[in-house]
């Protein structure tokens, strides 16, 4: 199945002027925080919203393709509703720890403000937001907001209902509510100043009155019966999911009225596993979704809920909410980031979570466009405009896999069964080579490479070595009478390779790809990967920031000085020029193969396992946290004289970089005249919070740092005012 991934660019670069050569990178994806998505609302075709945990809301304008984060809130809300009564004005409920938390906005989500009015009515903290519904009574538009708290006893809640008939400004309390054991309001319609419905606990009601009096529909018994979802889709026609009892036999039932609620019918049993519903929602009378908690299933429904069919994927992981506008573009969503859409009414699901939730370990361009991901285990990412999108392709082993390539169609992997596989058309799908029944080799395999279509090794445990002159259809083994483990090997001819491993351990080829024999190393320390920029100058990496360099072929290495401790991928375009990445966002830059070494700034901290150059300037990293950084210009700037600053035709207030950041951020600015400047930050309310610059500033570009260690989470606006001009921007601050 083919999942496609889109990343947006959250993060830009900004050209400072430097008295050394620093980095240039483009972040294109990070994102530090892990976390569920527990809601999804689409507005129509291309506008959505999606709120979880960490008090998190994020965008959408193309369909559930991307996304782009609009709030965070602190570490223990989740926000589990957002209802939007039109394009601009949204209600967002989150819950932290035993209170509920009201946020609204007035322009599509800009910018969210917790709401305040109700503490007007006496609203103790402990009330737990449940739903947000709107009805139309003739021109007024109707905002009911339901919820409840425990009193304490095991068979009270207390209930609520607000009524809000100007956009959320004012609430009035709702109270001809039923009185009846275990109720906490979950949702509230109504279709007419007479008529409505409403669910809660174990109960559907229904009034014609106004709320005077209400009749009730109980799916089981009353103390273990529960309704998990309840939908209209007019004054006649609506849906339920509910377990009829908390016992293994208890399933999950599926029912529906199509006389406003008077009476009810069970349409099928046994559909889904108890206790694990999630969400529900029907389009229309036939066409219809469910979700589930306990696996990775979308269950779709043509026939009023009469049956199901099953939609499953490979990784684990709960969904939670699903919704659509228009029948046609479908989200669903749910744990670990996990965002699933259809564009055709649920008859194919893409996935598009974003790359934030996938450990990236390895990348590689196989053309200018054309580049290769690979996630920690058997995530395999493949992207064709330079890592700015990517689509993952299901993988033939469950177990962690490596990589090689002999062109940019044909690949290799092998895994910790010692299986290799076979493909064609650049990783999309693949074959098995070796015995399909049994692993072929025996160990297991840490490192493949092959020099073209035909000529390849792998190496793995005990030192392991088997060697292929077809393209794998057949193996032969090595000979080294080596015990240690092996991590990496680089194939140069049919004639020539290098192995490295365990307690500093290095091999060379010699008479082909069958015999081997040792060489001499100047440490014990675990070396993990080898590359030959050309017959004679090779280089080693190992831990501890370990770097062996070669330039006689492999006779003698020696031990190079080294920029950082921890070191984790290295890439050689020719013998002088190379790059190493490490933890903490490290990016490390030689000219001199290897004597001397040059940081660059990356513009992330996610620690980087994975980097390659297509040619001197075009290059990529990838690490934790889906962290996908890219190059046009080799990654490092022109060298300038201290004294050196050109000056701009045009005032420019650049965005900040980083963004997100945490906790410091610098924010750049260019004159073409002395000016009197002022920059400031503002947070969401206006309210100043740093003044950054107050005074007359030089032609030139300037930068700053602004520091927002002690301010909270979320989106501040910085302004620029320099003579008649005024510029402002925003940033995000997550912690």
């Amino acid at each position: 199945m083919k999942i496609a991934l889109f990343i947006a660019a959250l993060l830009g670069f900004i050209l400072l002027p430097l008295s050394e050569g620093h980095g240039q990178w483009t972040v294109l994806s990070h994102n530090s925080v892990h976390h569920d998505n527990k809601t999804v609302f689409m507005h129509d075709a291309s506008t959505g919203w999606i709120g979880g945990t960490d008090g998190t809301i994020f965008k959408t304008t193309d369909g559930g393709v991307s996304w782009v984060l609009q709030h965070t809130g602190s570490t223990d809300e989740i926000v589990a509703v957002i209802r939007f009564l039109n394009s601009s004005n949204g209600f967002a409920i989150a819950r932290s720890r035993d209170f509920g938390i009201l946020y609204v906005t007035s322009n599509g989500g800009d910018s969210w403000i917790r709401d305040t009015a109700l503490r007007d009515l006496a609203v103790t903290d402990s009330i737990t937001f449940a739903d947000v519904t709107f009805t139309t009574f003739g021109d007024s538009s109707y905002i009911w907001l339901t919820g409840g708290s425990d009193t304490g006893s095991p068979v009270a809640y207390h209930q609520y209902v607000y009524l809000s008939t100007d956009t959320g400004k004012t609430w009035t309390r709702f109270t001809r509510l039923p009185e009846i054991p275990y109720l906490t309001v979950f949702k509230f319609i109504f279709f007419s100043p007479d008529d409505g419905v409403l669910s809660g606990g174990n109960v559907i009601c229904r009034t014609t009155d106004g709320g005077n009096s209400w009749t009730q529909f109980r799916l089981g018994p009353e103390n273990t019966s529960y309704f998990y979802s309840f939908q209209f889709l007019n004054a006649d026609t609506g849906f339920f999911a509910g377990q009829a009892s908390v016992n293994p036999n208890g399933y999950l039932k599926i029912g529906h009225t199509y006389n406003g609620g008077l009476t009810w019918a069970i349409d099928s049993t046994n559909a889904f596993s108890p206790f694990y519903n999630a969400d529900m929602f029907f389009i229309n009378p036939h066409l219809g979704f469910d979700v589930t908690m306990n696996d990775n299933r979308i269950f779709r429904t043509t026939d009023g809920g009469k049956s199901w069919e099953k939609y499953s994927w490979t990784n684990d992981f709960a969904l939670f909410d699903i919704h659509t506008a228009n029948g046609k573009n479908v989200v669903a969503v749910g744990s670990a980031g996990k965002i699933i859409v259809s564009d055709d009414s649920g008859s194919t699901w893409n996935d598009v979570t974003p790359l934030e939730s996938v450990q990236l370990s390895y990348v590689k361009f196989l053309s200018n466009d054309l580049v290769v991901g690979l996630g920690s285990g058997v995530e395999f990412f493949l992207s064709r405009d330079s890592c700015r999108s990517w689509t993952e392709y299901d993988m033939p082993t469950g177990l962690n896999v490596h990589i090689a390539f002999g062109d940019s169609l044909n690949a290799w992997i092998s895994d910790d069964s010692s299986r290799i596989y076979h493909s064609t058309n650049s990783g999309m799908s693949w074959q098995q080579q070796g015995n399909p029944d049994s692993a072929p080799f025996g160990p297991p395999i840490y490192g493949i490479d092959f020099v073209n279509n035909r000529v390849g090794c792998a190496v793995g445990a005990r030192g392991f070595i088997v060697s292929t002159t077809d393209g794998g259809q057949s193996w032969t083994a090595g000979q080294s009478n080596e015990a240690n483990d092996l991590y990496s090997v680089f194939v140069s001819s049919s004639d020539r390779a290098w192995a490295v491993g365990a307690a500093g351990t290095i091999l060379a080829s010699s008479g082909g790809l069958v015999s081997w024999t040792k060489e001499y190393s100047p440490v014990n320390s675990t070396l993990k990967q080898v590359v030959f920029s050309d017959t004679l100058d090779g280089t080693i990496l190992g831990d501890g920031g370990v770097i062996l360099k070669t330039t006689d072929g492999g006779s003698t290495w020696d031990l190079g000085p080294s920029p950082d401790s921890s070191l984790n991928a290295m890439s050689f375009i020719d013998s002088a020029k190379g790059w190493v990445v490490g933890n903490g966002g490290s990016i490390f830059l030689t000219t001199d193969g290897g004597s001397s070494w040059t940081k660059e700034a990356s513009g992330t901290t996610s620690d980087l396992t994975g980097v390659d150059f297509f040619n001197d300037l075009l290059g990529a990293a990838v690490g934790d946290s889906g962290a996908v950084l890219t190059t046009n210009n080799g990654g490092l700037t022109a060298v300038r004289r201290p004294d050196f600053r050109p000056i701009p035709l045009s005032i420019l207030l650049a965005q900040n970089f980083p963004n997100p950041f945490n906790p410091s951020t610098m924010i750049s600015y260019q004159l073409p005249a002395k000016s009197h400047v002022t920059l400031r930050v503002y947070d969401v309310l206006g309210r100043e919070v740093a003044t950054l610059v107050s005074g007359p500033e030089t032609a030139g570009t300037h930068t700053v740092t602004f520091n927002g260690e002690k301010l909270p989470s979320g989106v501040y606006f910085y302004r620029l005012q320099a003579g008649n001009y005024t510029a402002t921007k925003k940033l995000l601050l997550l912690k």
